[in-house]
């Protein structure tokens, strides 16, 4: 900070930022290991199905490869377990365990040879035919089978209410009702994924990037039955990550299971294409609003409601109206989630999940009420500013929105 204790405006030193744009700091995919050989994935070409049958022989002839994995010869690893809000980050995460088919691009082998460019040119020589069925893709044409999540993101309840929401609507001079809707969004951060793992006799060192060094190894011993105590994580610098990289990933799994079976450190990048494929999303949310006002200002009732979509082989919801909840008076309040399953790949979180689809949504209808109003939209936020938490009337350990 400066010396006057602000940040915006002033030239803020990073002691990493030097490192970074020289490129010197070293990402996960640039640490110098001896004997290293390169993993690249084979990708499904279908978005829901069956994997009828893989030819690999002419990959397996192509220069330099050495293993071709499959569900046909995969190390056979822990089943996931059952979703809970604690477990999402250090479960299991099997991969190559059977020939269902979730979503486009799904992982469905690794290629490994002595080089990169080997590898991937391997990769494309993977011949596989499937059973193919219809692919829940379309929002609109999905949506009739939405249904109440159990839990959203975080372990936030699902839906919220409190006073009458119609009678405070009824009460309005004015009302907003509109639906506005944020679309998907995925993570491209400076530096892609990349994994690199190395058995040192009973020890497993991974080079990773990751935001979370204790739940990755986690990850990685509750899907190989390794003790975690034998497990070492390497991140000393991350190129970006917003959420993408919260997780151990379905690369990172591959590469651990080639270098157990090769016994050689094994080294995989995906590529910027796989970012849009392999490491989550921000879910398309489609948020309808209802919010109504006293003639001054004065907030009678608020609906915030919100559909979206998770992927058809786990549930993932972003905490979208959760804001709605807290962050103005209102006497009256709904707030719902709604969930559809589909052919895409699970969301996961993105740079303040929730929050920022929902203040898009929330912050707009403000903005529309007050021009309905003719009141100035600061003067009618500060106005139903909430003296404690709103959603369970608990004082606020800090809260600077007015400043």
């Amino acid at each position: 900070m400066s010396k006057q204790g602000k940040i915006i405006g002033a030239p803020i030193n990073r002691i990493d930022g030097r490192l970074k744009v020289t490129g010197k700091a070293t990402y996960a995919a640039e640490f110098p290991v001896t004997n290293l050989v390169y993993g690249f994935p084979v990708q499904s070409t279908i978005a829901a199905g069956e994997i009828v049958s893989i030819d690999a022989s002419a990959a397996e002839k192509s220069a330099g490869v050495l293993k071709i994995i499959t569900h046909q010869n995969a190390l056979k690893l822990a089943p996931r377990p059952t979703l809970t809000p604690a477990n999402r980050m250090t479960r299991s995460n099997p991969v190559l365990q059977n020939t269902r088919i979730h979503c486009y691009g799904q992982y469905i082998g690794l290629v490994v040879a002595e080089t990169y460019e080997q590898a991937r040119a391997a990769a494309r020589l993977v011949k596989v035919s499937y059973k193919s069925e219809k692919p829940k893709i379309d929002f609109d044409e999905n949506s009739k089978d939405a249904y109440k999540p159990e839990v959203i993101n975080a372990g936030y309840p699902t839906d919220t209410s409190w006073g009458n929401l119609e009678s405070g609507l009824k009460q309005a001079a004015e009302i907003v009702t509109e639906t506005y809707e944020t679309p998907i969004e995925h993570h491209h951060p400076m530096e892609p994924h990349a994994s690199l793992a190395a058995f040192q006799g009973e020890k497993l060192i991974v080079y990773e990037a990751t935001q979370m060094l204790a739940q990755t190894r986690d990850g990685i011993a509750n899907t190989f039955n390794i003790p975690k105590e034998k497990i070492q994580v390497l991140s000393p610098y991350i190129g970006g990550g917003f959420g993408s990289k919260l997780q151990p990933r379905e690369h990172l799994m591959l590469t651990v299971m080639a270098a157990k079976m090769l016994n050689r450190p094994v080294k995989t990048a995906i590529t910027r294409q796989m970012m849009q494929t392999n490491v989550g999303l921000r879910q398309l949310n489609r948020q309808k609003m209802r919010v109504g006002a006293t003639k001054d200002g004065n907030l009678t009732a608020l609906a915030h409601e919100i559909l979206t979509h998770t992927s058809v082989d786990e549930e993932f919801v972003e905490q979208t109206g959760v804001i709605s909840r807290m962050f103005y008076a209102v006497p009256n309040s709904l707030v719902t989630h709604r969930v559809f399953p589909t052919n895409i790949q699970v969301p996961r979180w993105t740079r303040a999940p929730g929050e920022t689809p929902g203040s898009f949504a929330l912050e707009s209808a403000m903005d529309e009420l007050a021009y309905k109003l003719k009141i100035d939209p600061i003067e009618f936020r500060i106005k139903n500013e909430p003296a404690k938490n709103p959603e369970n009337n608990k004082p606020w350990a800090s809260r600077a929105v007015v400043e």
